[in-house]
């Protein structure tokens, strides 16, 4: 009996860290995995038909069987040892129709989450734009960003010279940060079409995550140290971490052929957005 062959997009980072990991820990052969860009020409068109620009896809070289997205993924686990078991766990009945969303918004969304360099060249698997995966991925994002926010929000004490309160916890960093995506919300969906809009917020929302999670140390040190020694923590990791956002931003832009002036507007959007916020909240 021949097995079938997982067929991934070679052009996507994430689909080849991931077969890489699959391999690694044994779950399915090298020999067992091809790169679609790889493919013998007998096999392209029904890879291609499957639907492989969206979901992983397998394909058995002897009887020209085609899975895609989960189920491509939980047949080809099933012909090994270490991962028959998870293999029929994700086809399950009561598990397929929760793996399948989660899984969707991963594959047709992974454009954003590990951004191709733009070449000049289209990718042959680049992913349809789907609306409702784009939204669950924005969602899931809105999420961890508010989470992040919060957290980093809780030492957060910034007062006036004559002591007038002008930010104080995670309600007043909420609402600042809120200010400021509207902001470039408004900016970016004034200029852009739906689809190259929602790919910008996207990459925003990646590259802000990241400046969250590098800040997040100083904003948990506010629980240790000494006022004055925090500010001055915390002011050195905010620059570090806007440094690493701009940079992450201007890479990912390249990918969507927009021009570097986008980081630009993002910083001014960034560092105005509080300030009309403190105005709006009658503190400035």
């Amino acid at each position: 009996m021949s097995k079938p062959l997982l067929v991934f997009d070679g052009d996507c980072s994430i689909c080849r860290r991931s077969v890489d990991t699959l391999v690694r820990r044994r779950w399915i052969a090298r020999e067992d995995t091809i790169a679609f860009q790889e493919l013998p020409d007998e096999h392209v068109e029904p890879v291609w038909n499957a639907g492989i620009h969206n979901e992983l896809g397998a394909v058995d070289p002897a009887t020209g069987e085609v899975r895609s997205g989960v189920r491509a993924l939980a047949w080809a686990l099933r012909q090994g040892e270490r991962a028959a078991a998870l293999g029929r766990f994700l086809e399950h009945p009561l598990v397929l129709p929760f793996a399948r969303p989660i899984y969707r918004t991963i594959s047709y969304n992974r454009r954003i989450l590990a951004p191709v360099a733009n070449t000049g060249l289209i990718c042959a698997c680049d992913p349809d734009f789907r609306l409702r995966w784009r939204f669950a991925l924005l969602a899931v994002m809105a999420l961890l960003i508010a989470l992040l926010v919060y957290v980093a929000g809780t030492s957060i004490d910034l007062r006036a010279a004559d002591g007038r309160v002008l930010v104080s916890g995670p309600r007043d960093v909420f609402a600042l940060t809120v200010v400021g995506w509207a902001m470039w919300l408004a900016l970016a969906g004034a200029q852009l079409g739906l689809q190259k809009f929602t790919d910008l917020v996207g990459h925003t929302s990646m590259a802000m995550a990241l400046g969250l999670v590098v800040f997040l140390p100083a904003a948990l040190a506010g629980f240790v140290l000494a006022p004055g020694v925090l500010l001055g923590v915390q002011a050195l990791f905010a620059l570090v971490a806007g440094g690493l956002v701009a940079s992450s931003l201007r890479k990912r832009l390249a990918s969507l052929e927009l021009r570097t002036s986008w980081v630009a507007a993002w910083a001014v959007c960034v560092g105005a957005g509080p300030l009309l916020g403190l105005f709006l909240l009658g503190r400035w």
